[in-house]
């Protein structure tokens, strides 16, 4: 689902137009009046038998075209009939900017009742905001250009404008939609959308992940576990040499972005299990604190793992080697003795300290 989907809802609803202004070039206005009523009222039934519904808008555009293609013919002047498309295209600009520019989007409960059994995510209501918007603009020039058409210019011209240009504009919006959706595809294949929240951790947007990390002010959420054997070793990770952020160094024993609509849980477990096949271990919420830096900016939930000798027979840890180049555990004093020489990631040696002033760890130099 994109977000023109709306779109693909309303153009039923144009075509009675479009058929009228093809028969009107072919048999002229009172047979081609006759011919587009004809299709829209089997193509309203047609639509009711396909999807067991009555489709409105074709109904409506129907209805228009009788009303105001009647009263053309009796006055004998076709004015009222040419600003027909306009009058309709101003209705839906109507709901378009309802649906844009305020909370109630009509135009998703219209893709919604349409496209049934789809699911609409908040990103794709998002994108089809977006869509929403851009179609607003361009339908309301048109309708601008169909108004002067209509008193200005030539019926040929404004057989066009009303017709041909709408499709035009309709192929334009749909061409951008393709064009990004095809650059999207050059993204890293990692990149995937990840939320944005502020430091109470409440969702306040979205953004793909390396937009996330090409500076700081897009806090995002992370999960981290410190993970800590029974004699009170701590567990390391060596980040891989490709790694964009600290590569090479040691960190944490599990972290990781959590993705967008994912709960917190859910990624904790998920992370755990991926990089080092840490599953049915209690984790222990230690903290949440905001973590800065020149590439980015997260909201880390820090949580505490205790393992014991009889989890690490039975369940010996697997390392995922696309992130982790090794892990193993380390005392407390070569910690203490590693902090200075730099090879520790920063954020590791910040949660240490942490670990230190809740009596995790007691640092023993002489060990």
């Amino acid at each position: 689902m994109d977000r023109f989907a709306f779109l693909k809802a309303l153009i039923p609803g144009f075509v009675p137009l479009f058929v009228f202004i093809a028969a009107d070039e072919i048999w002229g206005t009172t047979i081609g009046l006759f011919v587009a009523i004809g299709w829209g009222v089997l193509e309203f039934f047609a639509y009711w038998i396909k999807d067991g519904r009555a489709d409105r808008f074709i109904l409506f555009d129907t209805l228009l075209l009788a009303i105001l293609g009647t009263v053309s013919l009796f006055f004998e002047n076709d004015i009222f009939f040419k600003l027909k498309p306009a009058v309709m295209e101003a209705v839906v600009c109507v709901l378009l900017a309802i649906s844009a520019f305020t909370p109630n989007n009509l135009m998703i409960a219209v893709a919604e009742r349409t496209f049934r059994g789809v699911e609409f995510t908040d990103e794709m209501r998002r994108q089809m905001k977006r869509g929403i918007a851009l179609m607003f603009w361009l339908l309301l020039v048109h309708v601008g250009l169909i108004v002067f058409a209509s008193f200005a210019m030539s019926k040929e011209a404004w057989a066009f404008i009303s017709g041909g240009l709408f499709y035009i504009l309709v192929g334009v919006i749909f061409l951008v939609g393709i064009l990004r959706r095809k650059l999207g595809r050059f993204r890293p294949a990692k990149d995937e959308l990840l939320p944005l929240v502020d430091k109470d951790g409440n969702i306040i947007g979205a953004e793909h992940r390396s937009v996330c990390h090409q500076g700081p002010g897009k806090l995002h959420p992370v999960v981290h576990v410190q993970l800590m054997a029974e004699n009170g070793d701590v567990f390391l990770q060596k980040r891989a040499a490709n790694k964009l952020i600290q590569p090479g160094r040691w960190d944490t024993a599990v972290g990781g972005h959590v993705g967008y609509g994912e709960a917190l849980e859910v990624a904790l477990a998920r992370e755990s299990s991926e990089e080092l096949g840490l599953v049915g271990i209690p984790l222990v919420p230690l903290a949440r604190y905001v973590w800065e830096t020149d590439r980015e900016s997260e909201l880390v939930y820090l949580f505490l793992a205790r393992i014991d000798s009889e989890y690490l027979v039975a369940k010996p840890l697997v390392l995922d080697h696309t992130e982790i180049e090794e892990g193993r555990f380390w005392h407390q004093a070569e910690i203490e003795a590693a902090i200075p020489t730099g090879i520790l990631t920063p954020c590791f040696v910040a949660e240490y300290e942490l670990l230190k002033k809740l009596s995790f760890v007691s640092p023993d130099p002489g060990r």
